[in-house]
This record gives C-alpha cells, sequence and structure tokens, in this order.
C-alpha cells in the first residue's frame, strides 16, 4: 500500500511516496510544488480561508477532504492573518471554523517533537452540545493558543475547537513515524508507541470521526451541499506463500534427506530424493497439473464467474527463515 514518507531540513520538509520503509527506494513526489489550481475555479461550493503556514501540505489534506471524499469544489484563500481555517459558502450566509495548530507549529518545527499533539481533550460530537452526540476525542497541538478560531458559536456559525485538518494530515501521512524511533525487528513502526495508543485511541475510527463531524457542520449551514456517494466493491486477494506442494529449497532438501538418514529413517530419505526427482521432471516438462498447489487458475475462473478480479501476492526475495523460498524467476512462478 506504501505511505507518505516525510524528511527533509526545510519548512514542513519534503515529501516522498515510498512503498515500504525498508525498501530504501524512493520515487519523489514533491508536495511543496504541486498547487492543485484550486483558487482559478470561478464556480467553486466553498471557500476556504486560512494562513499560509505549510501551504503544501494544507492544500494537500483539504483537497483529499473536501474533492476526494465530500466531491466538492473548492477555492483556498491565503491570508496571513487569518486565524484557524474558515469555510464560507459564496452563495449562502454562514461560517464553520477550525483551529489551525499544528501546520503553524510544524512551519517553525517540522518533524520535531514540538510539532506533536501535546495531550488529547474530549469535545461534544455536536457543537451545539446536545447529548445524543457521541464525544470527540481530539488532539491538542502545543502549549499556547495563538492559533485558535475567534469566531463564537452563533445560528450562523460553526466553530470546531480543535485542529480538525491538521490531526488528519498528522493520521494520514504518518508523521510521528518520522519523529519517533520506535521500530521492530521486521522495520515496522510500532503501534505501541504511537500518540493513539498514547491516548487509548487505536481502537477508535478517529478520521472517520473528524470527517462526519465536519460534515454535519457544513450540512447543518448550507443544507444544499451533496456528498459524493461511495460503495463497497469485493476485490479478492490472495497470498502465494507456497506455490507448489512438493517444491523445497536445495539447502531445505539436502537437510531433510540427510536428516531423515541420520535417524535410520531411510524411507523417508528415499521418498525426499523421489519427490525431488519427480518435481525436477515437471519443472523440464513443464507440467503442474497434478500439483495440488496448482490453483490460480481455478480461482481466477470462480472470480471471473462472479464478476471480480483477483489480486495474487508473492514474496519475490526470502528475507526471513519464514518467507517462502522459491524464487520469482523459477520457471512455475
Amino acid at each position: 500500500f506504501g505511505r507518505l514518507e516525510l524528511a527533509g531540513d526545510g519548512a514542513c520538509g519534503v515529501r516522498r511516496w515510498s512503498s515500504g520503509r525498508s525498501s530504501g527506494r524512493t520515487s519523489e513526489h514533491v508536495f511543496r510544488s504541486h498547487r492543485y489550481s484550486l483558487n482559478a475555479s470561478a464556480n467553486a461550493s466553498l471557500t476556504v480561508t486560512t494562513s499560509p503556514a505549510c501551504r503544501a501540505e494544507k492544500s494537500y489534506v483539504l483537497k483529499w477532504v473536501l474533492e476526494e471524499v465530500y466531491g466538492l469544489r473548492f477555492e483556498i484563500v491565503w491570508n496571513e492573518e487569518a486565524k484557524g481555517i474558515h469555510f464560507t459558502n459564496p452563495s449562502s450566509f454562514g461560517r464553520v471554523v477550525t483551529r489551525d495548530d499544528f501546520f503553524v507549529l510544524a512551519e517553525k518545527d517540522w518533524l520535531s517533537s514540538d510539532s506533536m499533539p501535546s495531550a488529547r481533550k474530549v469535545l461534544s460530537g455536536d457543537p451545539g452540545h446536545k447529548p445524543d452526540r457521541m464525544e470527540i476525542a481530539a488532539f491538542e497541538f502545543g502549549t499556547t493558543t495563538n492559533a485558535a478560531p475567534i469566531d463564537q458559536q452563533s445560528d450562523h456559525v460553526r466553530v470546531i475547537d480543535f485542529d480538525l485538518f491538521g490531526s488528519l494530515f498528522f493520521l494520514i501521512s504518518r508523521y510521528e513515524e518520522a519523529v519517533i524511533e520506535s521500530d521492530d525487528e521486521h522495520d515496522r513502526f510500532s503501534s505501541g508507541a504511537s500518540v493513539l495508543s498514547k491516548f487509548d485511541l487505536l481502537d477508535r475510527p478517529i478520521g472517520n470521526e473528524y470527517i462526519e463531524l465536519l460534515w454535519r457542520e457544513l450540512k447543518s449551514l448550507w443544507p444544499t451541499l451533496h456528498r459524493k456517494e461511495k460503495t463497497f466493491r469485493v476485490v479478492p486477494s490472495h497470498d502465494m506463500d507456497h506455490v507448489s506442494a512438493d517444491w523445497k529449497s536445495p539447502w531445505t532438501f539436502v537437510r531433510t534427506t540427510l536428516g531423515a538418514a541420520r535417524r535410520g529413517d531411510l524411507g523417508n530419505a528415499v521418498a525426499q530424493y523421489q519427490q525431488r526427482r519427480a518435481y525436477a521432471t515437471r519443472v523440464r516438462e513443464k507440467k503442474w497439473d497434478d500439483d495440488p498447489n496448482e490453483n490460480i487458475d481455478w480461482i481466477m475462473d470462480q472470480s471471473e464467474a462472479h464478476g471480480l478480479t483477483s489480486a495474487f501476492y508473492y514474496i519475490p526475495e526470502k528475507t526471513h527463515r519464514l518467507d517462502p523460498g522459491m524464487p520469482i524467476d523459477h520457471p512455475h512462478v
């Protein structure tokens, strides 16, 4: 699946898309140079006014939420004096405001511990404090409130009193993985070291809750807004751990055969040797039909019969003793 890697010494750094931390291979995608051309849209449904702190990162998360998740058109107005992130509708009254703490801090201290969430606070799930709304677990960034929205809650103003977009960027970019050193033996970030674990939120879809909260506030002011419909689809996936029931690596064959002979189990040793010869014949003649693990064609037939497309995943390189050892260039593969 890959992830957004965060690195660099400049303000807000340089982002690269990587297929994984351990691969060591990245193809650069510099978000700083990607402006999306949003403020050229004369027919934007919403106008977003905010400070230019971490402009590229802020554009990225705004585009993701408003355009990709909601399906809304919008334009961004960059204002050095703006406190918070303000949403207005050119064709109607009202304003939705969220805090803008993370990006202000990150502009000054990118990838530093000072830009990490400092605390968790609990807010009513509804700014109107209706008791039927679930509570929102929100992140606090920094120790000051210099980026707090100045608006007060009213019939025409909805104040979301935490940094919703900064929190979403923090979550989806995996920002903390570039700040906290906590990798396991496979070079994977430990969930126990995460902010979500620290705040006892690992089992909650916090990002989804934030997205739904914002949509409810936008919709409450502007009922004519329509959200993009999403549908589920079935995508079968299959791990190809053992392509053949009979194949063994040369080292495994020697070890198991000699081990059986050393134990005096000559029958097993002979069986190992015969199995090896039989498999060598299959490879030479390219006949795999009698291998019980040769079922990929059957799986594909079943998927296609149901209008589905299967995905197959194979480990191309043995990097751990438990990894399947058949090389990816093996004729059977």
